[in-house]
């Protein structure tokens, strides 16, 4: 289990540590910094190698990652600390080096001569580490069926094959998933599998009288589509099923579909999205009995939404603000100086939406 993260010169955050539990949800205003966090665990995830291990799909470097677009403006280089109790991993990045510098080191004296394999094992984590940033239409869309162990993308996609895939195993994950989807969305019953033709484009070269032609060819694959059944009788393609829906499904099945992945970190973006109050609540429930019951496995999430803290326990909430400088900073809700009188008397929600960001670096404190 990660216990903390300090993050230097990452994007827009100059230096800010965010305290960890086995659920974290970071709130807080638009452009804070709430999903940098999350990034800059994923980034120091794709950095960890550990003997054995091939390297050769890790993408740091690459797209989104590449080092130009995570140094701070104005810095010299950037750097993140990843706290696993004894042990400290360090994943540094400078403009001018070659490529990243990682060291594990341990984080106090009072440690020295303990058994520290399970704090090894905490920051191995990180190389387990998945982001998620759902998007309907490709958690909706037809999959490829090929792979002898599909993989769920962190934006949803492969989500037919991949849940045909552990159907076939009946080791009980299918149905756990649709009995917590059941819990949130009432109307749905469970998911149904049939075969489908994916029509792939290729560019394909040919030597036409010494001549190199590029031509698109269009490919027809073996597919399968994902259909859901509700308590009505209805059976209806993924395809027009509501957001809200599909976003819980592809997001449970992740969640509880951890150990075929072998992912034990999950970092989600926008937790809340396209639910309904009730179902934010009943999410949330779902991922503390899945937490109990999952040791190791840690969710980090970012939220805007009042009803979705309501249910989460104060101490899980970590509110970001600027301080004088305009930089992020970051508090826990449940460190708020009024938090131990009014958490008595109004729930999680209702004590942020009243106190606010102000407190967190300016001293500012609002009285509910």
């Amino acid at each position: 289990m990660l216990r903390s993260v300090r993050i230097v010169d990452f994007k827009g955050i100059h230096d800010l540590t965010v305290d960890l539990a086995p659920l974290t949800v970071l709130v807080g205003p638009n452009a804070v910094g709430k999903t940098s966090v999350l990034e800059a665990l994923y980034v120091a995830g794709l950095g960890v190698w550990r003997p054995g291990e091939e390297e050769v799909s890790n993408p740091l470097g690459s797209g989104r990652w590449q080092r130009e677009q995570l140094i701070r403006h104005g810095a010299d280089g950037m750097n993140v600390e990843v706290e696993g109790g004894a042990l400290t991993y360090s994943f540094s990045w400078s403009r001018g080096a070659r490529d990243h510098e990682r060291n594990i080191k341990e984080s106090d004296e009072k440690w020295r001569g303990l058994d520290l394999s399970k704090d090894i094992d905490a920051l191995s984590d990180l190389s387990r580490v998945s982001r998620l940033r759902l998007d309907q239409d490709r958690v909706a869309a037809v999959s490829l069926v090929g792979s002898s162990r599909p993989t769920l993308r962190y934006d949803g996609s492969g989500l037919p094959s991949f849940l045909q895939y552990l159907h076939g195993l009946r080791d009980g994950t299918v149905d756990a998933i649709e009995g917590a989807v059941r819990a949130i969305v009432p109307r749905f019953l469970r998911v149904q599998f049939r075969p489908a033709m994916l029509v792939r484009s290729e560019r394909e070269v040919l030597t036409i009288d010494g001549q190199k032609v590029a031509r698109d060819v269009q490919r027809e694959e073996a597919g399968v589509e994902l259909w859901v059944e509700f308590t009505d009788g209805a059976v209806v393609p993924a395809t027009h099923v509501s957001e809200g829906t599909l976003m819980v499904l592809a997001l449970l099945s992740m969640v509880h579909a951890t150990p075929h992945q072998r992912r034990r970190l999950l970092l989600i973006d926008d937790l809340d999205r396209a639910l309904h109050p009730s179902a934010q609540h009943q999410l949330v429930s779902a991922l503390h009995q899945l937490l109990q019951a999952t040791p190791g496995l840690q969710i980090i999430a970012t939220t805007h939404s009042p009803d979705l803290i309501d249910a989460c326990r104060p101490e899980e909430v970590r509110v970001m603000g600027f301080d004088a400088n305009g930089l992020p900073a970051v508090r826990a809700l449940d460190s708020h100086p009024e938090a131990g009188k009014w958490l008595k008397l109004i729930r999680t929600g209702e004590f942020w939406s009243t106190v606010g960001e102000g407190w967190v670096a300016a001293g500012e404190v609002a009285h509910p």
